[in-house]
């Protein structure tokens, strides 16, 4: 499995912080720079790198806003849209320890939902673990995803090592919203 990330156009260097951040703590991810590609040539690309799964950073006056998480269906040559997450904040690995990311990328991702306390931040839990490929529970994963209801009506989610310590960025959702069939055909 496989899932590809990019931006909007001209993305703000935050959204690019935040795209890599995201490809280093996200086992088989990889990101696709999308220059001037429109919609269409951009999933053309997509479809020829056989990425499974891809997912669009938005912003909002520079700050990363939204993420829309897609199905790619290679015989159809289109998406399916699946479910995008409203961020309400997002603390790079570079604001919280100082320094860039160590290229140390996971080789299996464990999505830990033990902090979950409402029916939106479970939701979000399974779908994560569709699209990353995660799993609930692995002897080999080096990171752990963790959801918790931390603050009312968010979600944070932050990738943390077996040490407990943070490895990369930390996301605060206000909304989990599911997408399927819309837009199915609007490129």
């Amino acid at each position: 499995m496989q899932i590809v990330f990019t931006t909007s156009r001209k993305p703000s260097r935050r959204t690019r912080s935040l795209l890599n951040e995201l490809i280093h703590c996200i086992p088989n991810s990889f990101k696709l720079n999308r220059g001037k590609k429109s919609l269409v040539e951009l999933i053309h690309e997509l479809i020829s790198l056989t990425a499974e799964y891809f997912a669009v950073i938005l912003e909002y006056k520079g700050n990363p806003r939204r993420i829309a998480f897609y199905k790619l269906h290679h015989e159809l040559r289109g998406p399916k849209p699946l479910f995008s997450i409203t961020i309400e904040g997002v603390k790079l690995y570079r604001e919280i320890k100082g320094r860039v990311l160590e290229k140390h990328p996971p080789s299996e991702l464990l999505i830990d939902a033990y902090g979950c306390e409402t029916d939106e931040c479970f939701k979000l839990a399974d779908l994560l673990m569709e699209v990353l490929g995660a799993k609930m529970h692995s002897a080999r994963s080096n990171i752990r995803l963790v959801l918790s209801n931390k603050d009312v009506g968010l979600i944070e989610a932050s990738f943390i090592n077996t040490s407990g310590e943070v490895v990369g960025p930390v996301i605060k959702v206000s909304k989990v919203r599911l997408l399927e069939g819309e837009g199915e055909n609007r490129h």
